[in-house]
């Protein structure tokens, strides 16, 4: 065996590395260890208060994302609402200026056809002097020539012309019959190509201007060969050719001083009482054309000016075969246009609101146009999507508002029950200590819920405070304006004041009523609305209410009757809320009532001893179906093509509430354009007899006065 001999000093070097080194692995793994720790500890601690903060901004956010997505809903559906609504208005506007343009051109176009008309029918042979009396309404009447109103009836008209199938063997006999006819110099002539009126050069068949109204400052143009135009000669052979009328538009015809643009509507006028059936045969009995040449612009001004409104629409009239220019034949901007502007093409036209309608006219298909004023629509302008938007922007707002209070509420009170219950278990070695801690802790928590109970009475009084601050400006508008229009410390200065000033007050006056029936119908519906019943004197509340609409009804022409039970009983009820029920019923009937009408008033008790009073009238009715509509708040039913009747649409609404809160029943009998009769009815718990006069409440054959006529 060998035995090894290790001096001290290598024992002890290597023993101190060996040492160090474990020493250094368990200070690197307890430091470790203690970061986990630690990490671990902050980790549980992070994720606790995350949770927290997560719980506390929760609600929060859920306010902030409902609200807005509330405005933006009410505001898309409100907007959506008044686009709706003037796109109905549009529509209807529109159609009304397109059916009076149809018309206004159809009436032109068939002045020609009965014009051609005499030419083909009739016992008499149609001279210059006989269509000069056709034209201005006085030709006799005769058998087969129907009366004529005269051009003077046909504004677009400008000018009515004869023109003959002229052979070229009968050119000498035409032109000495119009020599006999006072037409000194005439014959058939043409245009050169130097554009001066020469005689018409020989050929087959002329077809010249032979008659003319009015003949001042058209006497020029007579005699001359339409055929030499290709464009006229072209649309008098497919009206020869297809037996009806035909237009030719855009057509020049310049002789002398003589300058025409107009359209010219071309009606066939055949030998004998039938059209012939073949085209050859309408060639060999062709006789001549009437033609008028028409104005489209003149057609569309007047008859828009007289017969059309609003002022808020252009209107286009474009030729659909046309090839050049758009097609436009005439536009004809809105007055409220305050510049000039230029025409839009039809496509620029389709590509925002419009109405077209195709109306054919002869042989071309017109296309009548109707757009409204860029930024005169309601929904353009209208400030209620924004209102909407805005309410509840702001209504999100005080929410998420109240919330964040809440929270920072909640925090604190939080923050102090740790504090004093970390108090509290510091005060943990005696029993005495910690009941005292105990009850001093159970006192704060106490307090803390006084103070959120506080909170929350202060937020209904503000919300009451608020309803009552809508009313309280406008009783300082209405007294001030009273003062002014009183011109209680002098003169106003101009009496267009006086104006303003009665504006301010009837405004201030509206708005201070439909804030109380908005407040009323919602304490109403919150069952905060306290009745005071006692017993009332029904005859004299009606009297009093009917004196109020006393000069109205005087003013409009109105007839107010009143049929009463004699003796009237008593009513036990509130006496506010009853003659609140009367004056909406009035009100409404006053209202819906023409001048001249006539409004009744009645009340009597029935055989089951129930109270009933009626209100009739003989104004608009109620369609059946809008009957039950008509209790809805803010519901107004209108049978007029436009809103004649202003309103808010609280009166009834209003009135069955109170109706129903007294117990009784309300009905509405009606028919349109014959009257109304709203009834109401109280039950018998209610009806307290005069004295001596219970006998009458066993029943009464007597039947409220209903006279819809």
């Amino acid at each position: 065996m060998e035995v090894r001999r290790v001096s001290p000093r290598a024992k002890g070097r290597h023993g101190d590395s060996r040492d160090w080194r474990t020493r250094g692995r368990r200070c690197a793994a307890s430091a470790l260890a203690r970061i986990a720790a630690i990490s671990q500890r902050v980790y549980r601690i992070g994720r606790i208060r995350w949770r927290r903060r997560w719980r506390d901004h929760l609600p929060v956010f859920v306010v902030l994302v409902a609200g807005s997505a509330i405005s933006v809903g009410g505001y898309l559906t409100s907007r959506d609402y008044f686009e709706r609504v003037e796109q109905h208005r549009f529509v209807r506007e529109a159609s009304h200026h397109v059916a009076v343009v149809q018309n206004a051109v159809n009436q032109q176009v068939e002045a020609v056809q009965m014009t051609a008309r005499i030419f083909s029918g009739g016992d008499i042979e149609v001279d210059r002097w006989s269509f000069y009396d056709f034209t201005i309404g006085q030709l006799p009447k005769q058998s087969g020539i129907e009366a004529f109103p005269g051009l003077k009836s046909y504004p677009g008209i400008q000018s009515l012309k004869w023109i003959p199938f002229v052979p070229h063997d009968k050119r000498a006999d035409y032109e000495e019959k119009a020599q006999m006819d006072g037409l000194f110099g005439f014959s058939i002539s043409e245009r050169n190509s130097g554009t001066e009126i020469v005689k018409a050069a020989d050929r087959a068949s002329y077809f010249p201007i032979y008659y003319v109204e009015p003949t001042d400052g058209n006497d020029e143009i007579l005699g001359f060969d339409l055929a030499t135009v290709p464009a006229i000669r072209q649309a008098l052979e497919r009206a020869r050719d297809t037996a009806a009328v035909t237009l030719a538009q855009d057509i020049p015809i310049t002789i002398g001083s003589a300058a025409r643009r107009s359209v010219m509507v071309i009606a066939p006028v055949y030998r004998g009482r039938s059209v012939p059936a073949s085209i050859g045969g309408r060639r060999t009995a062709l006789k001549g054309f009437v033609v008028g040449m028409i104005d489209p612009a003149k057609i569309v001004n007047v008859t828009v000016d007289l017969y059309t409104t609003p002022a808020w629409l252009d209107m286009y009239v474009f030729d659909d075969s046309a090839r050049t220019d758009g097609g436009l034949i005439h536009y004809r901007p809105s007055q409220l246009r305050r510049t000039q502007s230029w025409p839009l093409t039809l496509g620029e036209l389709k590509r925002g609101r419009h109405m077209s309608e195709p109306h054919k006219v002869g042989d071309q298909n017109w296309s009548i146009v109707v757009a409204p004023v860029s930024g005169r629509t309601n929904f353009e302008t209208h400030a209620t999507p924004y209102g909407v938007a805005a309410f509840g922007a702001v209504l999100t707002l005080i929410l998420a508002h109240y919330f964040v209070a809440q929270r920072k509420r909640r925090r604190l009170i939080e923050e102090k029950v740790t504090e004093r219950t970390a108090k509290l278990s510091a005060a943990n070695r005696t029993l005495a200590t910690e009941v005292r801690e105990r009850k001093r802790v159970a006192r704060a928590l106490q307090n803390a819920k006084e103070e959120a109970e506080i909170a929350n009475h202060a937020k209904s009084g503000f919300l009451a405070m608020i309803s009552h601050e809508l009313r309280t400006p406008l009783n300082a508008i209405i007294g001030f304006s009273e003062i002014l229009n009183d011109e209680m410390f002098g003169p106003l200065g101009h009496k267009k004041y006086s104006g303003y000033v009665r504006d301010i007050k009837n405004s201030g006056q509206h708005l201070l009523g439909l804030i109380n029936n908005i407040l009323d119908l919602t304490k109403v519906e919150a069952n905060e609305f306290n009745l005071r019943r006692q017993t009332m004197n029904l005859a004299t509340a009606i009297d009093e209410v009917l004196r109020l609409f006393h000069g109205q009804a005087q003013a409009a022409g109105q007839v107010i009757e009143v049929e009463l039970e004699e003796p009237l009983p008593y009513l036990h009820a509130d006496p506010g809320a009853i003659r609140q029920i009367l004056i909406n019923l009035v009100s409404n009937a006053l209202k819906f009532t023409p001048d001249g009408g006539l409004i009744v008033v009645a009340a009597k008790s029935g055989r089951d001893g129930r109270l009933a009073i009626s209100v009739a009238d003989n104004g608009i009715g109620i369609p059946e179906e809008h009957i039950d509509g008509v209790f809805q708040p803010f519901i107004q039913v209108d049978s007029s093509l436009a809103r004649r009747y202003e309103g808010t649409g609280l009166g009834l609404p209003l009135t069955k509430s109170l109706v129903q809160l007294h117990g009784g029943t309300i009905k509405i009998d009606s028919v349109p354009r014959r009257g109304t009769t709203v009834i109401v009815t109280f039950e018998k718990n209610m009806v307290r007899p005069r004295d001596g006069d219970d006998a009458r409440m066993g029943g009464s054959d007597m039947e409220p006065r209903m006279d819809l006529h």
